[in-house]
């Protein structure tokens, strides 16, 4: 059966939706001519008269529509000479009539299994059930996923282009790159590194640093000259006293004043021997003067090997390039320059003190460390030099290497739940679909065996006897229903044979249209289908009929009212829209013998400023004069004020329309104060029910004068032999006698 049903863009429905929604087994549409009630039985007999209205379902199950309506009565009475046949079932054997039922209930249950399974799919609206769980898990996956992606969005803004602004986009490709990429698993500081050369910028081949191998400072340090003892000639006459006094360095320093002081002694000033200067000289000899050249050599050597050095640190420094670890360099630089200059004085002395042995520090370690720091600076700088050589393919490359990253890292935890989760949910809803489509097949196969047992005993003639039963019963006897020639038609004829349907008076014409719809509900146009659940729409079934004819439309109304609200018949719902309020009275009645709740629901149809709209009731909306009178005594607190002047006018309205009350004799059976109440309620016999005589007046003050005077009034129908009239008016209010 249809749950809802929602109405937008067609005729005067415009702007938001009007929703007709929680539809029961029976629903009554009230409102006037032009209010928008046709669109509505159009809609559901049509869906894609509206393509922006839907109809949704219950489970999804589609039942066949047949509407009754101004387009009913158009297409099988103004556009041929015949009316469509209508197949019901007729007399068969007991066992065929049985084979069809038990065929029925088979179907039945066929039906209620794929209910529950599409039920169990797809849930009561289509948006629930395990593909509503599916469809969950797929939003709750979207959006984590999302989350975790705008913690890189900044950094890898062109990687992830085409997915930055939307998240289902986001999660396919992040799905796609799961299942497709084979690049290698980089971490996040090598990425961001990779990023900010290729993705910055457009990138330039950038020049290595100048390297170097240390080796000549480290051979200079190791020199031999700087552990020997640099003197003079010991075959000289002065080289014992020297060795003695081991004065020989200070000997050295004293030559340059003894040979510009004139041949004096420059610390004692007394002529010194003839010989003193050859053997100075002799005793420092060109030995002497070579070791000591070499030590020169060597400090020179020295300071520009070490300046050398120290000029690639600097130039490194200089350049600032991020693949230069610069505070590390600063402090290898800091640490060599002490060093450099601490072996300068060690030379500087050397020189000055031939004789002393001296040691230097070796800068190999500060060496080895500084050219490290280049080597990996310039390795990384050709690496970056490689990639702008060739930038697209290395682009191409580290966009794999992000997404790569988020798969196997950033998001690795989550797919895993994601993929568990959704396994689970797909493999369910796969099993369940193969049940649903295996079921399916049974039941088309029971239909198939359903129709053609239904074509064993169907036949268009209980139709035409039923029509013709109706007609003659109200009076309709100018014409008759046959079967035209062919046999799976009908015409309507006068008594002489001659066709009536052309003159037919617009009550006939409404009446059999009418009883035509009313029995084709109970059939179908071909010989099979005859049991196939449908549901009904009668819009304004009343027009142009006289108020006995609409008596009988009602009966037959309330009739299908009870097929529906029974269920066990192909009637699973109902629909009845009307403008005429006495008849929707009178359908809507219901009798107090009624036991239990009744599906149904109330709609107002309304049309303002040209914008139709529905608007749902509680209870009905549609009530007489009359009726309303009647609910304020079935009321639980009544008015005290008024409680009379409402009883009279009751009464009056009532037993006028009798008429022939002897309500003095009807006075005489009530004695004492009950007397006083019915002279008083009836008072509008003799002065009319607009006043009141003073004297026979009682005044409801309190609950027991209110129980008296409902006990009278009650008493009164009961006297005149109208309480059934009273009980149906009470209703529910009126509690079953013992």
């Amino acid at each position: 059966m249809i749950e809802t049903i929602s109405i937008s863009t067609i005729a005067t429905y415009s702007g938001a939706p009007e929703v007709l929604g929680g539809l029961k087994k029976v629903n009554f549409l009230f409102g006037a001519n032009g209010s928008g009630k046709t669109t509505i039985s159009r809609i559901i007999a049509d869906e894609g008269y509206s393509p922006q209205s839907r109809v949704i379902w219950k489970a999804g199950a589609k039942l066949k529509s047949l509407v009754y309506n101004q387009d009913f009565i158009e297409k099988n009475f103004d556009q041929s000479k015949e009316l469509t046949g209508i197949f019901t079932l007729g007399s068969a054997s007991k066992v065929l009539l049985e084979q069809i039922q038990k065929t029925k209930d088979e179907q039945g249950d066929l039906e209620s299994r794929i209910t529950v399974l599409r039920r169990t799919l797809s849930g009561e609206d289509g948006t629930k059930g395990k593909k509503g769980e599916l469809s969950s898990l797929e939003d709750e996956f979207k959006e984590r996923f999302w989350v975790s992606k705008q913690g890189h969005e900044e950094e890898f803004k062109v990687a992830l282009k085409g997915t930055l602004n939307n998240r289902e986009t986001f999660k396919t490709k992040l799905l796609d790159e799961e299942a497709k990429n084979k690049s290698e698993v980089l971490k996040l500081e090598q990425l961001q590194a990779k990023a900010e050369t290729l993705f910055g910028s457009e990138p330039m081949i950038i020049a290595e640093l100048v390297s170097f191998t240390g080796d000549e400072l480290r051979a200079s340090e190791e020199d031999p000259i700087l552990s020997k003892v640099v003197v003079g000639r010991e075959d000289v006459d002065i080289a014992a006293m020297i060795k003695r006094l081991g004065n020989s360095d200070w000997v050295q320093e004293g030559r340059g004043y003894f040979n510009s002081n004139e041949g004096y002694c420059p610390f004692c000033q007394q002529l010194a021997p003839s010989t003193l200067a050859q053997d100075l000289n002799d005793y420092f000899d060109e030995s002497f003067k070579a070791d000591l050249n070499a030590i020169e050599t060597l400090a020179k050597q020295y300071t520009a090997q070490g300046s050398r050095v120290q000029a690639i640190l600097e130039a490194a420094a200089q350049l600032r390039h991020s693949a230069l670890d610069s505070e590390r360099l600063k402090a290898v630089q800091i640490a060599l320059d002490t060093l450099i200059a601490s072996n300068l004085m060690l030379l500087n002395e050397k020189i000055r003190i031939p004789s002393q042995v001296v040691s230097l520090k070796s800068t190999s370690e500060i060496l080895t460390e500084a050219k490290t720091i280049i080597d990996q600076a310039n390795s990384t700088i050709r690496q970056q030099n490689q990639m702008v050589a060739n930038l697209p393919k290395e682009r191409a490359t580290l966009v794999s290497q992000i997404w790569k990253f988020l798969v196997e890292v950033e998001l690795k935890a989550d797919l895993e739940i994601y993929h568990e989760r959704k396994t689970g949910l797909t493999n369910g809803i796969s099993a369940l679909e193969l049940k649903l489509k295996e079921t399916q097949e049974e039941l088309r196969v029971k239909t198939s065996e359903l129709l053609e047992l239904e074509k064993q005993t169907t036949s268009v003639k209980p139709t035409v006897d039923g029509i013709n039963r109706v007609l003659n019963n109200f009076g309709f006897n100018a014409f008759r229903l046959a079967i035209a020639p062919g046999g799976t038609a009908y015409q309507l004829l006068r008594e002489d044979g001659t066709e009536a349907k052309k003159t037919l008076s617009e009550g006939e014409k409404s009446f059999v249209c009418f009883l035509y719809f009313y029995f084709s509900i109970a059939g179908s146009s071909t010989n099979s289908g005859i049991t196939e659940d449908r549901v009904v729409v009668i819009d304004d079934p009343v027009s142009s009929l006289d108020s006995e004819v609409l008596f009988v439309v009602s009966t037959l109304i309330k009739d299908l009212f009870a097929q529906a609200w029974k269920g066990d018949g192909p009637l699973k719902q109902i629909f009845l829209l009307t403008h005429n309020a006495y008849f929707h009275k009178e359908i809507t009645h219901k009798s107090p013998k009624a036991k239990g709740a009744r599906e149904e629901t109330f709609w107002v149809v309304r049309k303002r400023k040209g914008r139709s709209n529905v608007v749902c009731f509680k209870q009905n909306p549609v009530k007489s004069s009359y009726d309303l009178l009647w609910e304020e005594i079935r009321s639980s607190s009544p008015s005290m004020h008024t409680i009379q002047n409402t009883m009279r006018r009751i009464l009056e309205h009532y037993f006028k329309i009798l008429g022939g009350i002897d309500f003095d004799e009807i006075c005489s059976k009530f004695e004492g104060s009950d007397k006083l109440i019915c002279q008083s309620l009836v008072s509008w016999t003799h002065d009319g029910s607009h006043s009141i005589q003073d004297d026979l007046s009682i005044t409801v003050d309190d609950d027991a004068a209110l129980e008296a005077n409902l006990r009278v009034f009650k008493a009164i129908f009961d006297q005149l032999g109208h309480d059934a009239h009273y009980r149906m008016m009470m209703g529910e209010a009126m509690e079953e006698p013992a």
